[in-house]
């Protein structure tokens, strides 16, 4: 997307590099955008680029990994 690294489906964008470095964007609905940014700061955020738009940015150091279950 935009000349940088993306995950695609279908050629539709859903996650990608985003405008801060060691961050990515996933695309997210804005109400689940909100209530992720609310209850997650350290990991979920965003910045003036994104206001208004689904997306949301992730910091991947903040990632706990042993909160998600592995394949």
């Amino acid at each position: 997307m935009y000349g940088k690294p993306a995950l695609k489906v279908g050629g539709n964008g859903f996650a990608g590099l985003g405008k801060v470095a060691g961050a990515i964007a996933l695309l997210c609905p804005l109400e689940t955008k909100a209530h992720l940014a609310a209850t997650e700061p350290d990991i979920f955020f965003e910045t003036d680029h994104y206001k208004g738009w689904p997306w949301i940015l992730v910091r991947m150091d903040a990632i706990d990994t042993r909160r998600w279950p592995t394949v």
